[in-house]
């Protein structure tokens, strides 16, 4: 009788400790959930770059390139996701705590935010931070020129530069560049999208 009162008090026990783990936020980890073509992960403790494969972990100081003709998704929670086109660097500049921040060097990117999502997250380009405030398809795409165009197809975001902040919403498109000095980001809006 004694080991078969043990037994089950174990077993909750251990169902405890298991849904406690699984209830705590976010570790800081995302992962490549779908990839075309020649993806690479410059790991960000030790600087290599190596082979990407689906379900490949991506921690803060990681990057991910897709090289031309290639594809990947970036799964960061059940809400939040991340597309890169060809020819894409990102770094995951901070994935701690439902907080996700994302560098884009060069490339186009998609960032889908669900329903029900409780992340932070801000984009960041040469010049300007973008920040969604509601879900959303975001679209941000770094031109070789060194211009970022932003697009938001659904949701609204906050598109902030140094000199100004501000909001646009669905169906908007805005085109930054580099102003007459270093500081200075020009923002204008481009037809709708």
């Amino acid at each position: 009788m004694r080991r078969t009162l043990s037994i089950p008090v174990l077993l909750m026990l251990a169902s405890g400790l298991c849904a406690a783990q699984q209830e705590e936020p976010g570790r800081g980890v995302a992962r490549v959930s779908l990839m075309n073509g020649d993806i690479t992960i410059g790991r960000g403790d030790s600087g290599d770059w190596v082979a990407a494969a689906v379900n490949a972990p991506l921690v803060a100081g990681d990057k991910i390139f897709a090289a031309r003709a290639s594809r990947a998704e970036v799964q960061f929670d059940r809400a939040d996701f991340l597309r890169l086109g060809e020819n894409t660097e990102v770094r995951m500049a901070d994935l701690d705590n439902q907080r996700y921040q994302l560098q884009v060097s060069r490339g186009l990117l998609t960032f889908r935010q669900w329903k029900g999502s409780e992340a932070q997250v801000e984009i960041d380009t040469p010049g300007l931070a973008i920040r969604p405030l509601k879900p959303g398809i975001y679209r941000v795409e770094v031109l070789e020129n060194g211009e970022t165009q932003i697009t938001v197809r659904e949701g609204k975001a906050e598109i902030a530069s140094r000199q100004r902040t501000e909001t646009i919403g669905e169906g908007r498109t805005l085109l930054a560049r580099a102003g007459p000095t270093d500081n200075d980001v020009e923002v204008q809006e481009l037809q709708a999208a």
